[in-house]
């Protein structure tokens, strides 16, 4: 079913681009027997076709995984020479995405909100690890714990009126947890 479902995929994509994120997983699968591992050399194949040049295939992921998931076949390269890499997102831009998303949302920030905001994600930002930081997806994260908080407080406080509900406080605004890494507890004697 595979190859008949990248063969439907790749015909949808005709005369367009086919974005495919976190194609990484495609490579790396989490062992030989994932159906995810079988799709790459349906889809080498189907690239290959010379007859079928009216499509882009556009494989997105983070970027020491694809690198990895690049060296799994010599011809996924071949296939896929332009790389291009993007940076990330910086504090400010975040800040920005923070805002809009929230005003996109119908929302309203009272006066300390956005300076609020600003300083989470700059802690956050400062706090920031390869492989423990997402970028513009913590973005996303924050805007979800904000609704979750903004909810909770308007039943518990028994919100009511258009403006009120649509406000977002400092009360809406999680407090910053850093990660907690716990060391590795030993198994055996010593």
């Amino acid at each position: 079913s595979e190859e008949r479902n990248v063969a439907m995929l790749l015909a949808m994509s005709e005369g367009s681009v086919l974005m495919i994120d976190e194609a990484h997983n495609l490579m790396l699968g989490a062992n030989e027997s994932d159906y995810s591992r079988n799709v790459m050399p349906i889809m080498m194949t189907a690239l290959a076709d010379e007859s079928k040049r009216d499509f882009a295939v556009l494989l997105c992921g983070y970027e020491k995984e694809m690198e990895k998931a690049m060296q799994t076949d010599p011809g996924i390269r071949s296939r896929f020479p332009n790389r291009f890499v993007f940076e990330d997102y910086d504090l400010e831009q975040l800040h920005e995405m923070a805002i809009n998303r929230i005003v996109r949302g119908g929302y309203i920030l009272e006066a300390s909100v956005s300076e609020l905001i600003h300083d989470l994600l700059k802690r956050m930002y400062d706090a920031r690890t390869a492989g423990s930081w997402a970028n513009a997806r913590e973005v996303s994260t924050l805007w979800e714990n904000i609704m979750i908080k903004h909810a909770e407080r308007c039943i518990l406080q028994g919100v009511t009126g258009n403006k009120a509900l649509i406000t977002i406080t400092s009360e809406d605004i999680p407090e910053y947890k850093p990660a907690v890494i716990k060391p590795r507890t030993k198994i055996g004697f010593c």
